[in-house]
């Protein structure tokens, strides 16, 4: 909730640009890099797993169980 006071938004939860273009260069995963819809669903999830919203926004249940 602090962050949010401070200004921060959904579209604030990113990765270095290189982490989506560039494809690992060794290991079990070469050749694989993460697309950004596999990001998004990933930052989806967990804001569900955290109990806020699609907007990353802590959901009033949330904060009930938190006290907040």
């Amino acid at each position: 909730l602090f962050n949010i006071r401070e200004g921060w938004r959904c579209e604030d939860d990113r990765l270095p640009e290189r982490l989506l273009t560039e494809s690992l260069s060794d290991g079990p995963a070469q050749g694989s890099h993460l697309t950004p819809l596999e990001l998004q669903e990933m930052i989806y999830g967990y804001y569900a797993a955290r109990g806020w919203d699609e907007k990353g926004i802590p959901m009033q249940a949330k904060r009930a169980e938190l006290s907040l």
